[in-house]
């Protein structure tokens, strides 16, 4: 992990409850990371088993920096999944279905005595990732690419709401509108995440017999293996069009990728952008879109939680609890 240029600022823990990961990161000032825990989120098995270990990482970054931290620190939340209008609890995740309908922002206030801040996860890493550029662009768009697809949209400095009444996926992350598109976990049909997860492209390569992993996927790509080949462009080409339709709702002018899938296979990037550069012919606005790698990789989320979390206290956002 590395540090942030943000605004000043006291010390924030940020959560980030990923699909197979759960992560926990102690924020300093300017965003350094103090201290960090991690957990399989598959091992903490229901709600008590996350509070349960929330507690006991709030007591070791406490002890760890105990010279630094005097007093309970709001805490970021970054859920998979969608929060309900009060940001109290998770309406939807399909994920992680025991986060759904339990009071998480509520018990987490309470474990920790601390002002708890409850985002989603595609705002804490989109927020990570913006915060990490030395300059801040307008108009900036973080596509996370892992268990699951998250999409998080910046504008003059400030998240943007995206639907949260929604049941599944946002519309701009439809890839694929044929009589024939994949079912998506989420109900709809031709998500993003139906062909570019890494869930997906599992799938696909158990199916088509081609590598045991996705970081063999890449290898084998590199190495000239067509079937590889062939995947991560069709991967590439579905990231592009979902591209297409973030351009065309909210015109950023940097989109960062980041995700599991792009840590493991890294050369994605570059054959998004490639395909990319194909699509936007003589575009102007196409053509001058950065398409980068995520700063963070898949830290976005647990930084981006705990500036979030800093933020919330700075500006008095209230807590769940009403906790300063």
């Amino acid at each position: 992990m590395n540090q942030v240029n943000s605004p000043r600022a006291w010390h924030a823990i940020g959560v980030d409850i990923g699909g197979t990961t759960t992560r926990a990161a102690l924020i300093g000032e300017g965003g350094v990371v103090v201290d960090a825990r991690r957990a399989a989120t598959g091992e903490l098995q229901s709600f008590a088993g996350l509070i349960e270990w929330l507690t006991a990482t709030n007591r070791a970054f406490r002890l760890r920096a105990d010279h630094v931290v005097s007093r309970p620190v709001p805490v970021g939340l970054a859920v998979p999944g969608l929060p309900d209008e009060r940001r109290a609890t998770v309406r939807r995740s399909v994920n992680v279905p025991w986060l759904e309908g339990v009071p998480l922002a509520h018990a987490t206030s309470d474990a920790l005595n601390a002002h708890v801040r409850l985002v989603t996860d595609a705002e804490a890493a989109a927020w990570g990732e913006y915060a990490a550029r030395r300059r801040a662009p307008e108009r900036f768009a973080h596509l996370r690419i892992g268990t699951g697809i998250a999409l998080g949209v910046i504008v003059d400095g400030a998240l943007v709401e995206l639907d949260q009444e929604r049941s599944g996926h946002l519309d701009v992350l439809i890839v694929d509108r044929s009589d024939n598109a994949r079912e998506c976990p989420c109900g709809l049909r031709g998500c993003l995440e139906s062909v570019a997860s890494g869930a997906a492209l599992r799938r696909t390569m158990q199916a088509r017999a081609v590598g045991n992993n996705l970081a063999g996927l890449g290898i084998a790509a590199i190495r000239g293996d067509r079937e590889s080949i062939a995947l991560l462009d069709a991967t590439a080409t579905a990231i592009s069009i979902a591209i297409g339709n973030i351009m065309a709702r909210w015109h950023p002018s940097v989109i960062a990728l980041g995700g599991g899938v792009l840590n493991a296979i890294p050369s994605l990037v570059d054959r998004v952008g490639s395909e990319w550069r194909n699509r936007a012919g003589t575009n102007r606005e196409a053509v001058s879109l950065m398409i980068e790698p995520a700063f963070f990789g898949d830290d976005a989320g647990v930084v981006g939680a705990g500036l979030l979390a800093q933020e919330a206290v700075r500006t008095r956002i209230p807590s769940i609890n009403g906790i300063e």
